[in-house]
């Protein structure tokens, strides 16, 4: 009743908006929810932490997430709990379950891409019937929807690079969870290099999140020579999201307070700080601010530090 009411509307000069929203509401109706458990004790907050790790609504780079974990763990049911909740947010989604055992059939690995392809558009009329083909086709008609993909029970290689190739397939925003029993592992000629990008890092997560997506698809030698830079010239836009913790500052004092400790106070007790600092300025209030805002640390032992990218 929806469709036949919008097309006596608008059939006359927006056929080409016809099916569009066409598309889209077919594609809506006919997506339904995931039961997920009978008792799903401790679910949700895992799926919480789970969209938190997304950020779906704010960044608008094309993230890949992965659930790891021995059979019956739950890695399943987090999947589709995460997907009930927040698939609305996105343009189109697709859920691809028991990728494992259904790989094992030569027919069904061609079926999951045209599974995928048939949920991204409700009224394709393509039919993929191969696999490398369906990787073209896949790759051609993903980049342009803002997409929310599952693929479950993942344990080969060849099921990402037929389902997922690259982020690169994907429009800005998508999101991948990716359910597996076998926790990836990089190759070894990375291992060392991807330990020295994350020392450099130091556990900043949107410092990973930044050098991450700067060293994607990249050989091993072009992340030698990013690295190399970074300890010389720091990225920008690690840069420019720090600032904006600096500038969020309450007042000069405070900015003043934080540019004495990094030049000249970091590793000395917080307690000889607020004693050198001039009383007039506050500097109990001022070191605490800075704390809250993570600008700097206080350990153990009462002494000043602060992130080494800052």
């Amino acid at each position: 009743m929806i469709t036949l009411g919008i097309i006596s509307l608008f059939y006359r000069n927006e056929s080409e908006d016809i099916d569009r929203i066409v598309e889209h509401i077919t594609g809506f109706l006919g997506k339904t929810f995931f039961f997920v458990a009978q008792h799903p004790v401790g679910v949700n907050s895992r799926v919480d932490h789970v969209i938190k790790l997304l950020n779906h609504r704010r960044s608008k780079d094309v993230g890949v997430l992965g659930i790891s974990g021995i059979g019956g763990i739950g890695k399943t049911t987090i999947a589709k709990a995460t997907y009930n909740k927040i698939h609305c947010d996105f343009e189109t989604w697709c859920c691809l379950l028991d990728i494992k055992e259904k790989w094992k059939q030569i027919t069904c690995q061609v079926d999951l891409q045209n599974q995928l392809l048939s949920d991204v558009y409700a009224n394709t009329k393509i039919k993929i019937r191969d696999i490398e083909l369906g990787k073209t086709i896949l790759k051609e008609r993903l980049q342009h929807k803002r997409i929310l993909l599952i693929l479950d029970d993942v344990d080969d290689l060849a099921q990402l690079t037929a389902l997922c190739g690259s982020r690169k397939w994907f429009g800005p925003g998508s999101r991948i969870i990716i359910a597996t029993r076998d926790e990836a592992s990089p190759q070894e000629d990375f291992v060392k290099i991807s330990r020295e990008v994350t020392a450099y890092c130091k556990g900043l997560p949107l410092a990973h999140e930044v050098i991450g997506s700067l060293l994607f698809d990249k050989e091993i030698e072009e992340w030698k020579q990013v690295l190399e830079k970074l300890w010389i010239i720091p990225n920008h836009q690690v840069q420019k999201k720090l600032r904006i913790s600096f500038d969020s500052l309450s007042d000069d004092t405070e900015k003043e307070i934080f540019l004495d400790i990094a030049f000249f106070f970091i590793g000395i007790d917080q307690n000889d700080v607020i004693h050198i600092l001039d009383e007039a300025n506050h500097p109990t209030i001022g070191i605490k601010s800075l704390k809250d805002r993570c600008l700097v640390t206080i350990d153990n032992n009462n002494m000043i530090g602060m992130h080494d990218l800052l």
